[in-house]
């Protein structure tokens, strides 16, 4: 998890003092470097970086419930290699929302990542990771193309995306 060093209001703007990750988040990485898509390799290995920090919310009795390419984030290199940490940006309202289903935190998730069930629990948290690696996979999370309203209507009603060209993978 990337470490998470205060949160405060100082009058007019609120402050969050985070661990720095110099590679930014995913989602920064398919944006900004030409890098429109990630190898299955870079997948897998983004997977079981943040399937630990995933694992410590959990065992610890806390839902995530705000999972993207957006919130894994690529630390600095150690021996070679990017360090993949999972970034719960306001650790207060992930606390909040683990013991109560109906905090706004829950209900206002990002709509193309979202569970079709409406109970908070871990389940949740691995739909959303699933729906990640599609979007790591192919820039884009399934749906994209729709409205939140339409594509919320195919996510709770109709089958559970997959990757367009599984093949590929």
């Amino acid at each position: 998890l990337v470490g998470h060093y205060g949160t405060w209001f100082d009058g007019k703007s609120i402050w969050y003092l985070s661990e720095y990750c110099s590679g930014g988040s995913c989602r920064q990485q398919l944006d900004t470097t030409g890098c429109t898509v990630f190898s299955e390799s870079e997948i897998a290995y983004v997977a079981r970086d943040m399937l630990r920090g995933l694992v410590v919310l959990h065992k610890n009795g806390f839902t995530h419930g705000n999972i993207s390419a957006s919130a894994i984030m690529i630390s600095d290199l150690r021996q070679g290699r990017s360090i993949v940490k999972l970034r719960v940006k306001n650790l207060l309202k992930a606390l909040e929302a683990s013991s109560n289903p109906s905090h706004p935190s829950m209900l206002l998730r990002k709509v193309y990542w979202r569970a079709p069930e409406s109970q908070v629990s871990p389940a949740m948290d691995i739909w959303s990771i699933g729906i990640t690696f599609i979007e790591l996979a192919e820039g884009r999370p399934p749906l994209w193309n729709l409205p939140p309203p339409k594509a919320r209507n195919a996510i709770v009603n109709g089958p559970p995306p997959s990757l367009r060209y599984p093949t590929s993978y």
